[in-house]
């Protein structure tokens, strides 16, 4: 698999290479719902793209509210960027008003659906193309996605690459002379990707068990990309307690503000940077450090 992947970049810089590529007089216009996808986009779209994010970083993109000017800053893009599976529930009503031709691209819509989590016998306590008169809704032909167990996709670096490849098609419909430096730069940025699944891989390795404890499924992307089982617990678990670090999610645990995290949190933000290799950096470096020496506490 990583031979085929590399071969293909070799043959993308090929490309690029016999091709030259007209300067764009204006940058394409995106809008990303969160930070993940800018960041992406950026990568790959280079100077031939101004990138707009809508949800701040270190914000629940389920609890936010676009303001006014960023409302208009979706309706006026040529490409939108969003996640899906209800990640961000007030997309739909303002797409509704977008301009004619627009490209709406629902990046869940184009990875591979995790495995469904087989259930626990014994769960711990459950707890450009031609203007179009409507925006042009890119979906993909895949078994639909449940969004308890996928909505987190970016933690699985495979699904990265997936959607960063998805990216460069995006951009290219909307840009097409733009083909070229798409897919050079999601060729380089792919590599780097599979660079840091590899890490991940590496630190998953050192962890002295393979369960993974957590108050919700949102690691589930991550935990299915390694085969590790996922256990979700709550503060009421008592009769069997979890053998190791519980990693919460800092957005469900303000929605359910007022429950007692578990003994053993780690609180997580998996939108917690701007840049995509850091933040998931930062997660499994976190996540590694509790579970190779069980501390307690929160990170934040």
């Amino acid at each position: 698999m990583r031979g085929r992947y590399i071969a293909s970049v070799l043959a993308w810089l090929l490309l690029v290479g016999c091709t030259s590529v007209p300067v764009r007089p204006q940058p394409l216009n995106v809008v990303a719902t969160i930070a993940p996808l800018a960041d992406w986009t950026r990568k790959v779209g280079g100077d031939r793209v101004v990138v707009e994010v809508i949800v701040p970083v270190g914000v629940d993109p389920q609890a936010y509210e676009p303001t006014e000017q960023q409302r208009q800053q979706i309706k006026a893009a040529n490409v939108v960027l969003l996640n899906g599976l209800g990640m961000e529930p007030w997309i739909d009503e303002i797409l509704d008003e977008s301009r004619s031709g627009q490209i709406v691209v629902e990046s869940s819509q184009f990875v591979d659906p995790p495995e469904a989590p087989e259930p626990d016998p014994t769960p711990t306590s459950p707890r450009g193309e031609s203007p179009q008169t409507t925006p042009t809704i890119v979906r993909a032909s895949r078994a639909v996605l449940d969004q308890e167990t996928s909505r987190y996709l970016w933690l699985n670096p495979r699904s990265a690459i997936a959607q960063v490849e998805m990216i460069a098609r995006a951009l290219t419909r909307a840009d097409a002379a733009g083909f070229p430096v798409y897919r050079q730069n999601a060729a380089r940025y792919g590599a780097a990707l599979e660079n840091l699944d590899t890490r991940f891989k590496r630190e998953v390795a050192t962890w002295p068990q393979s369960v993974v404890f957590a108050t919700d499924m949102f690691l589930y992307p991550l935990t299915q990309r390694f085969r590790m089982p996922l256990k979700v617990v709550d503060g009421d678990a008592s009769a069997s307690a979890p053998t190791g670090p519980v990693f919460v999610n800092r957005y469900q645990a303000a929605r359910t503000e007022g429950i007692p995290l578990p003994p053993g949190a780690v609180v997580l933000d998996p939108l917690g940077g701007a840049n995509y290799e850091e933040l998931m950096l930062t997660l499994i470096v976190s996540m590694t450090d509790a579970m190779v020496h069980n501390e307690r506490g929160s990170i934040e």
